[in-house]
């Protein structure tokens, strides 16, 4: 099938190249000639098909374009309602849950026997607590201010943090804070740190029915305030609020010590209160929310009780949709206070701290120190400031969906309504991306594209394949010049069609024998001369011949000759039969071939009785030296032996020599290969001074010998000198 829809330009290629080149009336007319009837048929089909189609697609988009806003704010307002009737009864619980503990009477009892234990230690005086006053300085000075100092960035002066004015809670930090073996995450697991005294047996009757109703209410901390003092007599946690005074203690300017004065001065009984979300220095500036309550005897004020808030199930409310894949890769549900900042955290903070960061220092519209809060305390709470359209108008008491910017400067569907109205003056935000919450419509709308592409281009695939059937032998044709122009093996052109190109088909299947007969004669030829070329000359020069380079000539810096001489041919062919003398001479130049080959020496020519061969011409080597007295050894032993099988009398010597050579093909009309310069005429001396079985060299091959220097030297005439070898001594010194 894909085949087909090449058709039209296989057509025009081979039918019309000249007619696209020409100009004039001629190739005008022609042009709309060269257009088949198929394809005509084709094109007003396609026409007819696309504009029906696209006419259903436009009224489809405009009906989808006009309720699109609406189903996206529906969707938005309905993850909004549902979110926040789950904020309403989360806070509506957890204010009945302080109801419940206020009435409690182990609660009024616990309050009662804490404050009275903590007068006694309040009576002790400071002198009394001196120890425990270092041990505390201590603590804060070597941990909890220097934590308190990289939230903030700045140095905070211990003196406003350390209760130093009262005994009570010097004791009682130093016994349950300073002292502590856990961290303040575990505080609330110490029950009796033992140090005897008789708040802590208070602490031992009371503290573990206390801690686990915190912790099956999911509070983060519970406080219990002495009326008469203003003190801190009981803490889960212990933070370093615990046993000091919220009205002129060290810790009077929090959230906590605020709504525990509101409670105690203007509170009602049986009313919860809530102090808003903010930051807490006890917890080292980490947010933090509150709720308290009158605690009474009868009708006598005992004093506070206070929870803190776990804004983790508050975050749990809020982020279930998204992290559930309800809401999809951009909507999120946020909390907003009256002072414009957030009271729960960024889904994208959340999902990638880094990222949010950076793209709040590339809006700049955030205070460099909540920017800092924000990165070391890990949270957006009251750091993160939310001001639009929307968020006024949840602040005002009213619920809606609209288009608007967030914080982050990106365009929303937002819905906003109060929530904790009897808490707290907050406005729920949920908010998804525009851009993905009109995807899905998008999609809608590319679905039905997808289609229409679809169905045209199946009606094309139909219409080429229907044209396709008419030119498919053209193509074939066409393939097979295109094979043969490009020097490829031709495959037959099928014969199908109408006769006219049955008969052509059959001319080109004729044409593409007779061009392959002729390819593989030439290949044939050409391999015929090349083996005879590799009888003749060694591989280096076959390259060169065979590129038609006939007058090559190269100089090799490093080379080692060796001429093996062998007398007694002469002799040998002056009598007896001459084919058995030639198939022992071939014996003896393949057995000098192969060791050439085996110790990758090229063979040079052989004249006569002597076999020239070079080690290093077309492969360079260090050892070449070495390889040339192994090879004429090697040679004279396998000769030798192959004269002993034929009873001939043979005597073989051998000269090697080292240097640089000249090589090349030289002639005209014959061509010959050979090596030109004193190494070779120096290895031929050799070899014709040398006696039977025996090796002479150089004294630059003898330089390269591992064993060279021990080699007996031989006086030649003319005041030369040689170094001989044995055959045997060549194979079992450095030679070999």
């Amino acid at each position: 099938m894909p085949e087909s829809r090449h058709t039209p330009s296989a057509s025009v290629t081979v039918v019309t190249v000249d007619v696209q080149e020409g100009t004039g009336p001629e190739a005008k007319a022609d042009k709309g000639h060269r257009t088949s009837l198929a394809t005509r048929l084709a094109v007003v089909v396609l026409l007819i098909s696309i504009s029906a189609i696209l006419v259903a697609v436009l009224v489809s988009a405009d009906s989808v374009g006009a309720s699109a806003d609406e189903i996206i704010e529906q969707r938005v307002a309905t993850r909004m309602n549902a979110t926040a009737s789950e904020l309403n009864a989360y806070f509506d619980a957890a204010q009945a849950d302080v109801g419940v503990l206020v009435a409690s009477p182990s609660v009024a009892t616990a309050l009662t026997e804490f404050a009275r234990t903590y007068d006694e230690l309040d009576a002790l005086g400071l002198d009394a607590v001196a120890d425990e006053a270092d041990r505390l300085f201590q603590f804060y000075a070597e941990s909890f201010i220097p934590a308190l100092d990289a939230v903030r960035g700045k140095r905070v002066d211990p003196d406003e943090l350390i209760p130093q004015e009262e005994p009570a809670p010097v004791y009682l930090q130093a016994a349950y804070i300073a002292d502590s073996p856990v961290g303040p995450i575990d505080r609330r697991l110490i029950t009796d740190p033992g140090d005897g005294s008789s708040w802590t047996e208070v602490h031992k009757v009371y503290h573990p029915s206390l801690r686990q109703r915190v912790e099956s209410l999911g509070f983060d901390d519970l406080f219990l305030i002495d009326a008469g003092s203003k003190s801190v007599v009981y803490s889960t946690d212990k933070d370093v609020a615990f046993g000091t005074n919220l009205v002129a203690g060290p810790h009077s300017g929090t959230p906590l010590a605020a709504l525990v004065r509101r409670v105690l001065n203007e509170g009602e009984k049986g009313l919860v209160y809530a102090a808003d979300v903010g930051t807490y220095t006890p917890l080292l500036d980490l947010p933090s929310g509150f709720l308290a309550s009158r605690v009474f005897d009868g009708d006598q004020l005992l004093g506070v009780l206070a929870v803190s808030i776990d804004l983790d199930d508050v975050t749990g409310i809020l982020t279930q949709d998204w992290r559930d894949g309800r809401f999809g890769e951009t909507g999120e549900a946020y909390l907003v206070a009256s002072d414009k900042t957030m009271r729960s955290d960024s889904r994208s903070f959340i999902e990638n701290p880094t990222a949010y960061l950076l793209r709040i220092d590339a809006l700049g519209d955030v205070a460099a120190q909540d920017r800092r809060h924000m990165e070391v305390l890990d949270t957006t709470v009251v750091f993160q400031r939310v001001d639009n359209e929307s968020v006024r108008d949840g602040l005002e008491g009213q619920t809606g969906v609209a288009q608007t910017t967030n914080y982050l400067g990106e365009d929303v569907y937002s819905a906003h309504t109060p929530v904790a109205r009897d808490v707290f003056d907050w406005v729920l935000m949920v908010e998804q991306a525009v851009s993905e919450a009109e995807a899905s419509f998008s999609d809608y709308i590319q679905s039905i594209l997808t289609v229409t592409v679809v169905f045209v281009v199946g009606l094309t695939f139909v219409a080429v394949w229907w044209a396709g059937r008419l030119v498919a032998p053209l193509r074939g044709m066409s393939a097979a010049l295109r094979s043969t122009r490009e020097d490829e093996i031709v495959t037959p052109v099928p014969m199908i069609g109408v006769t006219e190109f049955r008969e052509l088909a059959s001319h080109l299947n004729q044409m593409a024998d007779s061009l392959v007969a002729r390819k593989e004669a030439v290949l044939g030829a050409l391999r015929g001369k090349t083996a005879v070329l590799r009888t003749l000359v060694p591989a280096s020069a076959i390259a060169h011949m065979t590129v038609g380079d006939h007058q090559f000539v190269e100089t090799v810096p490093q080379v080692s000759v060796a001429v093996v001489r062998l007398d007694g041919i002469d002799a040998l062919f002056s009598g007896g039969d001459i084919d058995e003398n030639r198939t022992f001479l071939t014996s003896l130049i393949q057995a000098a071939d192969e060791i050439a080959k085996a110790n990758d020496l090229e063979r040079v020519k052989v004249t006569g009785a002597t076999y020239y061969a070079v080690s290093g011409m077309d492969t360079p080597h260090l050892d070449h030296a070495p390889r040339s007295v192994r090879f004429a050894a090697e040679t004279i032993r396998a000769m030798a032996a192959i004269a002993e099988d034929s009873g001939i009398e043979l005597s073989v010597s051998a000269g090697v020599s080292a240097g640089t050579v000249t090589a090349g093909l030289v002639g005209d009309g014959g061509l010959v290969f050979d090596l030109w310069g004193q190494p070779v005429d120096e290895a031929g001396q050799l070899a014709y001074r040398s006696p039977a079985s025996t090796i002479y060299v150089s004294a630059a091959v003898r330089q390269r010998l591992p064993g060279g220097t021990g080699l007996a030297e031989v006086a030649l005439p003319h005041d030369e000198s040689a170094w001989s070898l044995s055959a045997e001594e060549a194979m079992s010194e450095g030679a070999s």
